[in-house]
């Protein structure tokens, strides 16, 4: 289940089914895939993956594949993943921008994750530097 060759299948399953919940299970099949997927030896693949459901779930009935997404992102390199995590924090609600920054949290006890969290929370709204505290 966690290996390479059935990105495409899996991948293309969920597109044809708009990332819905089906009787095929195609994107529950998807999510268990890109959880499966975190290994190290797969950190481009779970990257690229993460980045191919977020471009392709952009409804609001979709935002829990994109907090899946989202938090295998931050896993692959968390890093990398602020910038995108910053980009989330006014996609959809404030429980979603809560949920975002829940993924943010987990990796901000790297020594070069929590600068980047620092600039975005002096730039950031009053509202959202108290949700970032």
């Amino acid at each position: 289940m966690g290996e390479g060759s059935t990105y495409s299948l899996l991948l293309n399953k969920a597109k044809a089914v708009d990332f819905k919940n089906d009787p095929t299970e195609a994107t529950s099949a998807l999510m268990e895939y890109l959880k499966q997927l975190q290994h190290p030896k797969n950190i481009a693949l779970v990257s690229k993956l993460a980045t191919d459901i977020l471009a392709l779930t952009l409804k609001t009935e979709q935002q829990h594949y994109r907090l899946a997404a989202l938090k295998a992102l931050n896993w692959a390199n968390a890093e990398l993943a602020v910038k995108t995590l910053n980009a989330e924090l006014n996609r959809f609600d404030a429980e979603y921008r809560r949920e975002v920054l829940k993924i943010a949290a987990s990796s901000l006890k790297k020594t070069t994750v929590k600068p980047l969290w620092e600039a975005i929370y002096s730039k950031a709204t009053a509202d959202t530097q108290g949700e970032i505290l």
